[in-house]
């Protein structure tokens, strides 16, 4: 079955009005450190075909994918929101986070660690951008991010196993954290 889009007047009361405002504000301007991160999407182009969604609410597209918010149930616990990226190619949507502050989080510790002009100008950038979306833990994450390694590339075939490992840590380290956020939130 395919899932039911909610109306774009419910925006306002499925989201915070500081992550709505985001959201109806993209695209963002060119030299902004979320502007590849968070483009618009097209809610139309948009398919998810999964058992335990029901719901789901765009929010913005990147080269990953589209980042969405889902209504998630299961038998064994309720309906919870949940939000994840919708990839082109990949059945499953990957769980990004279960909260607002979990997302927004993510999507700025990923900034931090992606990008390689890692200065005190894009820590200012990014401050003044989580101010704009209401997030709480700004502090948190500049110190949590601030001993980690840039992330690496995907790895080519023949590379050695300890780099993936090293990889792997850090996506368990950076979903620890996520979880965390999401706990406090």
């Amino acid at each position: 079955k395919r899932l039911r889009l909610p109306r774009a007047g419910k925006l306002p009361k499925l989201l915070s009005p500081e992550l709505t405002a985001f959201v109806a504000a993209l695209p963002r301007p060119a030299k902004d450190p979320l502007g590849e991160r968070c483009q618009p999407v097209d809610r139309n182009e948009v398919a998810l075909y999964h058992s335990r969604v029901d719901r789901i609410l765009p929010l913005w597209q990147s080269q990953a994918g589209a980042t969405v918010m889902c209504r998630v149930w299961s038998k064994s616990e309720k309906s919870h929101v949940e939000f994840a990226l919708l990839s082109e190619g990949r059945q499953m949507p990957q769980s990004l986070a279960r909260t607002e502050q979990g997302l927004i989080g993510r999507v700025l510790v990923e900034t931090l660690l992606y990008r390689s002009d890692r200065k005190v100008e894009l820590v200012d950038q990014l401050r003044n951008v989580a101010k704009e979306m209401g997030f709480r833990h700004f502090d948190e994450i500049v110190k949590w991010s601030a001993g980690r390694r840039l992330r690496q590339p995907t790895l080519a075939a023949g590379d050695d196993e300890a780099s993936h490992s090293a990889e792997s840590d850090q996506d368990d380290d950076i979903e620890d954290f996520i979880a965390a956020i999401d706990e406090r939130s």
